[in-house]
This record gives structure tokens, sequence and C-alpha cells, in this order.
């Protein structure tokens, strides 16, 4: 489409116009529709990060909650020989407990489950909660008694327990069952693509569920960073493997952080939804302009073509050509069609009218110049008679009015020597008028010597008849001079670039003379300019037609 000047490429501007509109809200509405799921896909991170630290808190809550109601309920018998038979059934009515036990400063009192596992724990972190205020007593001492989170490292990996305060030297601990983790945060972890995690400060998983548990290839090479406040909320980061992930992290206690990891997908449903809701509006756009081309083409372009064939056939001079669009062709076009046929034949009526005037007009005018030329002629001889009879000034008066009479019948001669009237060719006319008018002159024909450079122009004869008198006008005064101021006479004539000079030359003669009233006339008449810089009596350049019709 190079320009706006068809009809083509107006109506493909004006579909194109009118489609814009619903393809920009086409895209705007798959980029609105592309952030809103990237916020949904984000919220989603961030909703699955707070669910598993809901359930880390629930599980720590519950945990407390276990071991305040059964400090309540025993009281003192915790410490004597009731202790490892509540222990017992603690453990048993609570399966999430793999080891409980009091424990002093001197050691395990009593307990039950893998005792073993409070061997990963510093005597001093399960017995800190006794640097807090004494027990109270009465009805709150089930909710009010000092607890700590701790999380034990060892061979056996990483352990949580929650020891609350039994007496004022005793503790009792209790390490939840890293099964009960994974079990408990599997209810909440995301449906696929994504992994959950309950790590501690040292990075150490206590329990996962989701696509990568239990490996902590997943997890960033420094997943504690997750646990800072500055990075809470969603960060990409790579994997430990190398792989791209966005994480959300949520702080469970002070000991312990919920992790959630998802493979970062460059191109994910949303970049694909977003690439269709971007492509398809463009190819609609497309395939629409790419109909009303064809359309405009089919439908309308094609009639016009075949108009445009006809009107240049008529161009050339065919009247006798018709537009007859079929049946099929669009009503407007067809009444076009009609109008242009009944023009085209009123054309041809009145060119062939105008042809014959203008063949009687070319007839008439070429009889009357041919008369004109007989006139002339006839006119010549006549003097020519006269001339005979008369001697002295008169006859010499007779003499130049031949010269004259016959310089234009040379003129209309040479326009009609085809029966036409042509151009006239300048070095014929310049020769029959110089050698009539030495003959007319009674000279011999050598007087005047004419010299033609390569002069091959010509000259319609409104000029040719002002060039022939311009030559008598010149030369006759010339011839009619003495003896010694003939002598040397001379007519050159140069052809220039679409033009001619003429130079009269006589030796008894170094300037040009006074023109008079006539020759003024006639230079006048052909376009004649001075030729400056030249010695002569007649030195003048005119112009010329390139070439005879």
């Amino acid at each position: 489409m190079a320009s706006f000047a068809t009809f083509r490429s107006r109506l493909i501007c004006l579909f194109a116009l009118a489609t814009f509109p619903a393809v920009a809200l086409a895209l705007a509405l798959s980029w609105h529709v592309y952030r809103t799921a990237n916020r949904t896909s984000d919220e989603g991170y961030r909703l699955a990060v707070l669910n598993v630290a809901g359930q880390a808190r629930s599980v720590i809550s519950g945990t407390r909650r276990v071991v305040n109601t059964l400090l309540a309920a025993a009281g003192p018998e915790l410490a004597g020989a009731e202790c490892e038979h509540r222990l017992a059934r603690t453990a048993e009515v609570n399966g999430q407990y793999s080891a409980i036990a009091v424990v002093s400063a001197n050691g395990i009192h009593c307990g039950t489950g893998k005792l073993a596992e409070f061997d990963q724990f510093a005597r001093g972190s399960l017995l800190s909660p006794l640097a807090s205020s004494p027990p109270a007593s009465g009805a709150a001492a089930a909710t009010q008694r000092a607890d700590t989170v701790l999380v034990g490292r060892g061979p056996l990996g990483p352990r949580v327990a929650v020891s609350v305060q039994a007496s004022e030297t005793t503790v009792l601990a209790v390490v939840i069952d890293p099964a009960w983790w994974s079990k408990s945060i599997t209810d909440v972890s995301p449906a696929a693509g994504g992994t959950v995690a309950i790590v501690d400060n040292g990075g150490q998983i206590v329990g996962a569920a989701g696509d990568e548990s239990p490996s902590p290839a997943w997890l960033p090479p420094a997943p504690e960073a997750l646990a800072r406040p500055d990075s809470l909320g969603l960060t990409e980061a790579d994997s430990q493997d190398g792989r791209a992930f966005v994480y959300s992290s949520e702080p469970v206690d002070a000991a312990l952080t919920a992790i959630a990891g998802f493979p970062r997908i460059s191109f994910g449903p949303a970049e694909r939804q977003l690439a269709i809701g971007l492509v398809f509006p463009f190819l609609l756009f497309v395939i629409v302009l790419a109909v009303a081309w064809v359309a405009i083409d089919r439908l309308f372009l094609h009639w016009i073509r075949r108009l445009d064939a006809t009107a240049r056939r008529l161009a050339f001079g065919d009247f006798n050509v018709r537009a007859e669009l079929p049946e099929d062709a669009p009503l407007e076009l067809r009444q076009y069609a009609n109008a242009f046929d009944q023009m085209t034949q009123v054309l041809g009526t009145r060119t062939r009218e105008l042809a014959t005037v203008a063949q009687q007009r070319s007839a008439l005018l070429r009889e009357l110049h041919h008369r004109v030329k007989n006139n002339f002629q006839v006119i010549a001889s006549f003097l020519n008679l006269m001339k005979r009879e008369r001697s002295g000034e008169a006859r010499q008066a007779l003499a130049f009015a031949e010269s004259r009479v016959h310089a234009m019948a040379a003129a209309y001669k040479l326009a009609l020597a085809q029966g036409d009237i042509r151009l006239v060719s300048v070095p014929d006319v310049i020769e029959d008028v110089v050698a009539y008018v030495q003959h007319a002159a009674g000279l011999p024909g050598n007087t005047i010597t004419l010299r033609q450079h390569d002069n091959g122009a010509f000259l319609d004869l409104d000029h040719a008849i002002p060039l022939a008198l311009l030559l008598v006008e010149t030369l006759w005064p010339l011839l009619m001079a003495p003896l010694a101021s003939r002598v040397g006479l001379t007519v050159e004539v140069k052809e220039l670039a679409g033009a001619m000079s003429l130079v009269i030359t006589a030796p008894a003669h170094t300037e040009e003379i006074r023109t008079g009233r006539f020759q003024k006339a006639f230079l006048d008449q052909i376009g004649a300019a001075p030729l400056l810089g030249v010695a002569a009596v007649l030195a003048v350049t005119m112009p010329t037609q390139e070439a005879a019709a």
C-alpha cells in the first residue's frame, strides 16, 4: 500500500481503522488477564506458605495444650511412681509425639518413647523454661507455665521439642515425631507444582510435603536467609541444584520457618495464554485485511480495471469499443458502463463530423494557397512583361517589384511542393530568392556568392515569406549600386542549435547599413536578433524548426 490515492488503499485503511479498536481492546484484555493470573499465582504462593506456617503453629500450640493439661491433671504425681504410667498413657493417646520425659539438671527422671532423641538437645536448652518465674498455682497454672520450642540437631536429623516448666527443678519435654510434621503440612500443601517445608534456623528440613520432598535440593543454598524480615514475601532464586525457583517464606516460631518453593516457569500457562491473547488479535486483524483486500479486488477493482482497459482503447481512437459489463457486475458500475457507452457513441459521431470538416477546411486552404501561388506567378509574369517595355528607373522599379512577388511565390511553391502545406526548406528558399534577384537585376548568376554550411533548417510559411522578402529588401540596393560596391557580395547561412544565422557582407560596406522600415518589419516577423561582433551589411540569428513535417 504505497499511498492513499487508490480505492484499495483507502478502503483497506477504513477496515483497519474499524477493526483497530477491537484489536486494541483484545490486547488490553489479554494483558489484564495475564496480570491478574500473575497476581493470582503470587497470592497462591503466599497463601501456601501461610497455610503451612499456620498448621505448624497449630502443631506447636496443640503440644503446649497437651503438656499443660497433663501437668495440671497429674500435679505432684508426675514426679512419683505414676510418672511413667501417665506419660505412656499420654504418648498412646497422642501418637504424634516420639518421646516424652521429665527432665531435670540431673537427667531424665521418667519418660517414654524414643528417649535417645533427647540426646540431640543441649541439657541447658531443655531446662531454659526454669529461668522464667515460678509456675502459677490454681486454675491458671495450666496456661501460664513457661515453655520453649527447641530444635535439636544430631545423627537422627533435626527434631523439634517443646519444653514446659513442670516444677521449680524439672521440665516436661515432648519431642514431636518428624513424620507428624510431614503429615500435618501435607493436608495444606499445594496440589501440584510446588513443595512446602518447615526448616530450622540452620536450614535443616524438619518436615516437608509436595513434589520435591523430602530432598532438600529444591531449597536455596542458604534457606535460613529467607527467614530474615527483608526476605518475607516472594523471592526468586536458584535452588541448590541450580534450578530457578520462586520462594515464599513465613516465620513459625523463633526457631522455625515455613518455606514454599515453586519452579519458575519462563513460559508457563499464563505466558501461553498471554501469547495467544496477543497473537490472536493480530492474526484476526491480518485475516480481516486480507479478506478485505481480496473482496475489494473481486467485487470492485476487477470491474474498474475492465472499464480502464476500455477507456484506454477509446483514448487510442477506437470509437467502436463498448464497456458492456455483465449482469453479475455491481449495479452502479453497470450504470456507469452504460453512460460510458453512450459517451463513446456521441464522441465517435462528433469526431467523424469534425474529421470531415477538417478535411474540407484543409482542402479549401490548399486550394486557397494554390490560387495565391498562381496569382503571384501571374503577377510576376505581368511585371516581367511590363519591365521589358520600360527602361531606366521605371525598369528598375518593376524589376524590384517582380523580385518581391517572386520571393513570396517561391515560398508558396516550396510549401505546396507535396500537395499539403509543409515546412519550407531554408536552403531552397534562399537559393531560389538569391538566384532570381540576380536575374531580375540583369546581373550574372555569380554576382552573389551563396554559402550554406550544413544548413538543414526549416521554417513554416508564415516565417519563410518574411525571410524571402528580407533577402530581396537587403540585396536589391546592393545590386543596384555601382560595380565596385557589389564586388565580393556574399550571403552566408549557418545552422545553429535550434536556430540559424544569416550574414550578408560586401567589401564596400564594412558596417551594417541602416535598415529600412520594411526590413525592420520582416526582422520582427521572423523573430531575428542581432549577431554581435560581426562586420556585415546584415548579421542576425533567427529560430528555426527542427525537422520537416
